[in-house]
């Protein structure tokens, strides 16, 4: 079971870090770089945890002990995952870490400036603070019930 959610959670992993390493190479502050990955990325995580851990969920409902085991097993520890680890404890860990988070040996370093793929994409805005309220929301509503 634990070889299993090992290997589900992995994927995320690589998404999010993949896209935030690719912002700081763009040229993004840390911080900043870490909030992109996280903004881009967390869609695609939360739907894949949820379609994975409905159907794993599923597999709770067998007949088999052993199925019912791996499929409640599994389906939590995606849940977890995807929750706990890969939206709070890995931001966390990159914004205490810093810059040393993306150091390198220089033979690597070389080895991905050579070889390394690179994806070019429309830059993604990060809002700095609450989003402006739009003059509609100032005017006085009607209540629900005259509608």
């Amino acid at each position: 079971m634990f070889c299993l959610a090992f290997g589900l959670s992995m994927d995320y992993g690589v998404f999010m870090l993949s896209r935030t390493k690719e912002e700081h190479d763009r040229g993004r502050g840390h911080r900043e770089a870490v909030a992109v990955g996280m903004v881009r990325t967390g869609g695609l995580i939360t739907a894949a945890a949820l379609v994975l851990s409905i159907v794993l969920f599923a597999m709770g409902a067998a007949r088999v002990t052993n199925i019912q085991l791996l499929g409640i097993g599994v389906g939590l520890a995606v849940i977890v995952d995807a929750t706990l680890v890969r939206c709070l404890l890995v931001p966390a860990v990159l914004a205490w870490t810093g810059p040393a988070s993306w150091w390198a040996p220089r033979w690597l370093r070389r080895v991905h400036r050579r070889f390394g793929l690179h994806e070019e994409g429309p830059p993604v805005r990060v809002p700095a603070g609450p989003a402006p309220e739009s003059p509609e929301s100032n005017e006085p509503r009607e209540p629900v019930a005259a509608r």
